[in-house]
C-alpha cells in the first residue's frame, strides 16, 4: 500500500492539472526561455549531477528560471560509480538546492557506470536509499539493452521504482514497451533526445500511465 502511494506522490510532482496524458521535457543544458516552455510543457526534469562526479553548475539556475514561469520541475543525476560516495553524490545535489523536495531520476546508461555488475547494483541502492533519506521520490531511467549491461539481473525489489524507459524512436507511445528487469510497465517513455524546443535542444518524455481519475493532479503540491 505504501509504495502505490509512494508511485501516486512521483506522478503528482510532475502534472499541474488533472489530464490523461502529459509529456514533459528533459533539459540538460542551462534553461534559455522557460516562459517559451511553460507554454507547451507544464513540467520538466532538470540533469542535476555530472558522470564525471560534480553537481551540474546550472542546477540551481534552472529550477528558479522554471520555478518562476511556474514549471514544475524534477531532477535527474548521472552517477559517477568510479568516484564512490553515492550518498555523497546526492547530498551534493540537495546542498545545491538547500534541501528542496525533488524527486531524483537515476540514470542507468553509459558513462559513470563501472563493469561490475554486482558493484554497480550495490551502488545503485545506496544511490536510492540515499534519496529516500531526503524523504525525496526516485525513480529509474534506462532501457532494456542497458540496464542488462551495467545491472544484469537481480534487484526484483525495485519493482515499485517507477521506471522511465529510454527509446528514441520520435513516437510518442509506449506500446513498444517490453517487459525487462524487474518491471512489466513502464511510467514513461524518453522518445525524443533532441528536439530543438524553446530555443534548446531537450529530451522528451511521455506518459504511459492515464490519469483518468484526476488523482494525479488532486495530488499536486506535495513537492515544492
Amino acid at each position: 500500500m505504501k509504495s502505490s502511494f509512494t508511485i501516486l506522490l512521483l506522478a503528482a510532482s510532475f502534472l499541474l492539472v488533472s489530464c490523461e496524458h502529459f509529456t514533459f521535457l528533459e533539459i540538460s543544458d542551462k534553461v534559455v526561455d522557460a516562459s517559451c516552455i511553460r507554454s507547451s510543457y507544464p513540467a520538466a526534469v532538470v540533469r542535476g549531477y555530472l558522470s564525471t562526479g560534480m553537481v551540474d553548475p546550472n542546477l540551481k539556475a534552472n529550477i528558479a528560471a522554471l520555478a518562476a514561469e511556474g514549471v514544475m520541475s524534477n531532477i535527474y543525476m548521472n552517477s559517477c560509480v568510479k568516484c564512490g560516495n553515492a550518498s555523497g553524490q546526492v547530498d551534493a545535489i540537495f546542498n545545491a538546492i538547500n534541501g528542496a523536495r525533488k524527486s531524483i531520476g537515476i540514470y542507468v546508461f553509459g558513462d559513470g557506470w563501472g563493469k561490475d555488475k554486482q558493484a554497480n547494483q550495490k551502488f545503485l541502492l545506496e544511490l536510492i536509499n540515499s534519496i529516500k533519506s531526503h524523504s525525496a521520490l526516485c525513480f529509474i531511467i534506462t532501457n532494456k539493452y542497458q540496464w542488462e549491461n551495467i545491472i544484469g539481473e537481480g534487484l526484483m525489489e525495485l519493482t515499485m521504482t517507477p521506471l522511465f524507459y529510454v527509446e528514441i524512436d520520435h513516437k510518442d507511445t509506449c506500446s513498444d514497451f517490453k517487459q525487462f528487469g524487474c518491471w512489466i510497465m513502464a511510467y514513461a517513455k524518453k522518445y525524443e533526445s533532441d528536439k530543438l524546443v524553446c530555443g534548446q535542444k531537450v529530451g522528451v518524455v511521455s506518459s504511459c500511465i492515464d490519469d483518468s481519475n484526476g488523482m494525479w493532479g488532486r495530488l499536486m503540491g506535495v513537492h515544492a
